[in-house]
C-alpha cells in the first residue's frame, strides 16, 4: 500500500442466525473504517480508507460473541481512483486523511451528495498521472468550482510545480487577500481582492496565452486587471503531475 492513497476492500460476508459482527479495517491504533454484518445469507461488503502503513494495515472481525460464525470470502482490493472521462484520460490518485470523521466526499454544486471532492487543504488531493509539461508552453486555462470554508488563508486549486511559489511549474491559488493567485516560475499575477466569497461554490477560472498574457474570471465576470504578463511559459519544467487540491 501507498501511505495516504485511498483504498477500497470488497468482500462477501455472512454470519449464523441471531449474530451480528463488525468487519474492520484497523491501522495506526485506529479504526480505519467498519461495516456491520448481520445478514445469513452472504451480502457483499464495501469498506474505503486510507492506508496509514505499507503492509501493516489489516482487515478483521469484531464484536464476536460466544457461539457466533463469521463466513468471509472473495476479498479484493483497489486503489481509488478520480476519472478523467476526457480522452486524455489523465486519471488520478486519491489521497486523504487516515480517518473516517474528515470526509473525502460532500455534495456538489447541484445539491448531489457525494459528487464532490472535500479538501483539507493539508494532505488531501488528486494527483492525476499527467506529468509532462509540452501542452502547458503554448498557453492554457485552468478552471474548477470551488467552494472554500476559508478565503483568507493560501491554499491550492490546481498545481503543477517544485514548491508553493510555483518553482519550475504553476500554482493556481486562493491567497490569504480573500483573491485568486497565479504563480508562473515564482512570478505572480492576481484577481481583484475581496472577489472571492466563503462557503458558496464559485466557478473560477484563470486563461493564460502563448505569450503569458493572464487573466481572471469569476462566475464568468473578468477579476481583477485585464491582460496580465507572467514568466514565459517554458519555464514549466517540473516532472511532478498535475495536482489537484
Amino acid at each position: 500500500l501507498t501511505v495516504g492513497k485511498r483504498y477500497r476492500v470488497s468482500l462477501w460476508a455472512a454470519v449464523n442466525s441471531g449474530s451480528s459482527i463488525n468487519i474492520i479495517i484497523y491501522g495506526s491504533a485506529i479504526q480505519l473504517s467498519t461495516s456491520v454484518v448481520t445478514a445469513v445469507s452472504s451480502t457483499k461488503v464495501v469498506l474505503d480508507f486510507t492506508a496509514t502503513n505499507a503492509t501493516n494495515d489489516y482487515i478483521y472481525v469484531g464484536n464476536m460473541g460466544t457461539g457466533e460464525i463469521a463466513y468471509i470470502d472473495d476479498i479484493k482490493i483497489v486503489e481509488l481512483k478520480s476519472a478523467d472521462l476526457t480522452p486524455n484520460a489523465n486519471h488520478g490518485d486519491i489521497y486523504a486523511t487516515s480517518t473516517s470523521v474528515d470526509p473525502v466526499y460532500t455534495t456538489d454544486r447541484h445539491g448531489q451528495p457525494n459528487k464532490a471532492m472535500d479538501f483539507n487543504g493539508v494532505d488531501e488531493k488528486v494527483e492525476t498521472s499527467l506529468t509532462s509539461n509540452t501542452d502547458f508552453h503554448s498557453g492554457f486555462t485552468l478552471t474548477a468550482w470551488i467552494k472554500p470554508n476559508s478565503i483568507t488563508i493560501n491554499k491550492s486549486i490546481v498545481i503543477k510545480s517544485d514548491n508553493n511559489n510555483g518553482l519550475n511549474g504553476f500554482n493556481f491559488r486562493i491567497s490569504s487577500l480573500e483573491n485568486l493567485i497565479l504563480f508562473i516560475e515564482g512570478s505572480s499575477v492576481v484577481s481583484a481582492y475581496n472577489g472571492l466569497i466563503a462557503n458558496i461554490y464559485q466557478d473560477v477560472v484563470v486563461t493564460v496565452t502563448s505569450a503569458g498574457t493572464t487573466n481572471f474570471y469569476i462566475n464568468g465576470v473578468l477579476s481583477g486587471s485585464a491582460d496580465q504578463a507572467t514568466t514565459a511559459l517554458s519555464n514549466i519544467t517540473t516532472s511532478n503531475p498535475l495536482t489537484i487540491g
